[in-house]
């Protein structure tokens, strides 16, 4: 049995989209479709819709909590599991009120990894991380910023 050193646990904020924000979505995904047909691109077209089909599905679902452990090999998001020693870098850095642990996993699909952290165990986090893995200032992505703007 695996023996946690950290354990916390982040409800998710739960923010209700607004009838316009689905009429925009909708509207955005109209006009990029019919752009598309007018070009006579059926692929970007068809992708397009299937886009805003699964933004839209994605934000009706809502968000999920987040259950965090921290052992001495691993630390455990959900159900995804990342062994320190594979970790390329990791930062602490507060966004918006709340501090968040930044982690580069070195993965193609999933290369950065954010999890918000209780202000209690910052210190024990921060030293257990660093006995292992390299500090290092993390950025956001575009790709982060661009989601968060949307609302995503």
């Amino acid at each position: 049995m695996q023996r946690y050193v950290v354990e916390w646990h982040k409800e998710a904020d739960v923010e209700k989209k607004s009838a316009d924000w689905y009429w925009i979505l909708g509207i955005v995904a109209c006009a990029g479709i019919i752009t598309s047909f007018l070009f006579a691109n059926l692929l970007l077209a068809t992708i397009i819709g299937l886009g805003a089909i699964i933004i839209m599905l994605l934000v009706h679902m809502g968000p999920n909590d987040t259950v965090c452990h921290l052992s001495h090999k691993e630390i455990r998001v959900n159900d995804s599991v990342y062994a320190l020693r594979d970790l390329e870098a990791y930062h602490i850095d507060e966004k918006d009120g709340e501090l968040v642990l930044r982690f580069r996993t070195g993965q193609f699909l999933l290369p950065l990894v954010m999890v918000h952290i209780p202000e209690e165990y910052v210190d024990q986090i921060d030293a257990h991380f660093r006995a292992v893995v390299p500090f290092e200032h993390i950025d956001e992505g575009l790709s982060y910023r661009i989601l968060e703007i949307f609302g995503i």
